[in-house]
């Protein structure tokens, strides 16, 4: 037996080819509207701003907080329905003076319902909540990092960070926690004054509001850190993180973006890599795209530990340590996976940050491309690291084909419908396949017309949010010289999206007397042992 290494663009572009037969290969999804409805919020009340004002106690692992929500209010309404896990009201909500009749709560649904006696008309409202939530060591919403096994006394520290992706902010405050319910929000932090407090916009301002403490775990002195208003984000993407870290690194883009690296202390020196590569990222990504980075600064700031490699919270991107740092003796394929992962969060920024998903069913917009851009554009920031297109087929083609190929596989446009659903579609699929699909779209329409299709989609859906179905409408505006009777974007890349597994192609060649015949059969690629053709 003798096998053959084939390059990712030969995938790829054989996978282009192979969008351009139409045979049904998969599984329909069916529509599960019904069931979606309870978990969705309603649509004719829409959050426009927060003011947060949040107040973490380190020894009793509780966060206080007080909130301002500027909502807009499109019809009349009884209730105000918004999201919340585990949070708890602690003073009677009102909106713009007005008191609800009762407040309820759905665990399962995840919500929280003001009811009001008289109906609230349409307009814009102030609701004014406080509230508290947990801060739990399970990695998820708002919590609290233990120290790496092994410190010294002196290197321990206090560490609190938040993971909200993708329906965790409800665990930190009551909000419309959907993608596309994006906001404004102004970000208050009380913390004890020896610590640093980070969040997505820089700090504007920094006030001392006591000096006594009780506890060996609080500091005796608290400060109160206001940070400048962020612009409108969904609410996965808010962050904020309060500990101690060594001296930043730092540098200045050519666009003027501050750009920080927070390491733990003493490990200052390993994170001049990340910061070279971030800093190179940003340039390239924002002549790619036609659209500089948005925000005046980003954090990129090392965690002992952390649910996932890194998360890409708008200005303020967390990582777990191995995922940032890289010293001088660290092997060139960890300082590549270091390097693509930085890239792949950067690119959130646009792919994810200013441009959102409409529903988690569309999560692939952000993880396909963010994934495909880490390894396709890792030659011009970082030249001569490695064989990035190899990589990709080694390390995520291969998986996300392998797992494609299980019955329990899904398509890229995922049925998304109760909260932890959403936590199902982070996988091989949505960044691995979404990623092919992306390259494939790639080598088809050329370099040229594919950027120039995506500087098309983020110019139109910036701050906002956009399903696959605006992708394939701005990718098509760039295709005017194409043959009449060409099929659509759209038309080539239904099946890829809305179907799960991939196809097999059998080829033979039939003769006779009037020559030769290629046929061409299609069947949908299951593993061995699974039945492993479905005709």
């Amino acid at each position: 037996m003798s096998t053959c290494s084939v390059p990712a663009s030969c995938l790829v572009t054989f996978a282009a080819a192979l969008a351009l037969l139409s045979a049904a290969f998969s599984i329909q999804v069916t529509s599960a509207a019904s069931s979606t409805r309870k978990f969705r919020l309603p649509s004719h009340v829409k959050p426009l701003n927060y003011q947060l004002f949040f107040e973490p106690n380190l020894a009793s692992n509780i966060l206080a907080g007080k909130m301002i929500a500027t909502i807009a209010i499109s019809e009349a309404v009884t209730s105000i329905v918004l999201n919340g896990n585990a949070v708890l009201l602690t003073g009677a909500p009102s909106l713009s003076g007005r008191s609800p009749l009762n407040v309820t709560y759905d665990r399962d649904a995840q919500m929280i319902s003001l009811n009001f006696a008289d109906p609230v008309p349409p307009g814009i409202w102030e609701l004014y909540a406080s509230f508290t939530a947990r801060i739990n060591t399970r990695l998820s919403g708002v919590f609290r990092v233990a120290s790496p096994p092994g410190n010294p006394p002196h290197l321990d520290s206090i560490i609190i960070a938040t993971h909200f992706e993708p329906t965790d902010a409800r665990k930190a405050f009551p909000c419309w926690d959907e993608p596309a319910m994006k906001a404004t929000f102004d970000l208050t932090l009380t913390v004890p004054a020896d610590l640093l407090a980070l969040s997505n916009s820089p700090e504007v301002s920094r006030k001392l509001i006591t000096h006594s403490s009780s506890s060996k775990n609080q500091s005796a002195a608290r400060v109160e850190v206001r940070f400048a208003r962020t612009p409108p984000m969904s609410t996965y993407l808010l962050a904020f993180v309060i500990g101690r870290f060594d001296q930043p690194l730092k540098t200045v883009d050519e666009n003027g973006i501050n750009i920080r690296v927070y390491t733990p202390p003493g490990r200052r020196h390993e994170g001049s890599f990340s910061l070279g590569i971030a800093n190179k990222t940003l340039t390239h990504f924002g002549k790619l795209f036609g659209t500089n980075y948005p925000l005046s600064k980003i954090d990129l700031v090392s965690l002992p530990d952390f649910p996932s490699v890194a998360m890409e919270n708008w200005g303020l991107v967390l990582f777990h340590e191995p995922s940032l740092l890289a010293s001088k003796d660290t092997p060139e394929a960890l300082r590549a996976f270091v390097a693509t992962t930085v890239i792949h969060e950067l690119a959130h920024q646009w792919f994810g940050n200013l441009v959102s998903p409409a529903w988690w069913s569309d999560l692939w917009l952000n993880e396909g491309f963010a994934t495909w851009l880490s390894y396709n554009e890792l030659d011009a920031i970082r030249p001569g690291l490695i064989d990035s297109r190899s990589w990709f087929v080694s390390t995520e083609l291969l998986s996300a084909m392998s797992d494609d190929a299980l019955e329990a596989s899904h398509p890229v446009e995922a049925d998304v419908h109760r909260p932890e659903d959403t936590a199902e579609v982070f996988d091989s699929i949505s960044y691995g396949k979404g990623a092919a699909l992306v390259g494939m779209l790639h080598d088809w329409l050329g370099r040229e017309n594919f950027f120039a299709g995506l500087r098309n989609y983020i110019r139109r859906h910036r701050f906002g949010n956009a399903a696959t179905s605006d992708l394939w409408k701005a990718l098509q505006e760039t295709l005017n010289d194409r043959p009449a009777g060409e099929p659509s974007i759209a038309e080539v890349m239904h099946d890829w999206t809305t179907r799960k597994s991939f196809p097999v192609i059998f080829a033979s060649i039939e003769t006779d007397e009037s020559g030769c015949t290629l046929r061409l059969r299609q069947s949908r690629y299951r593993l061995p042992g699974a039945d492993r053709l479905h005709d």
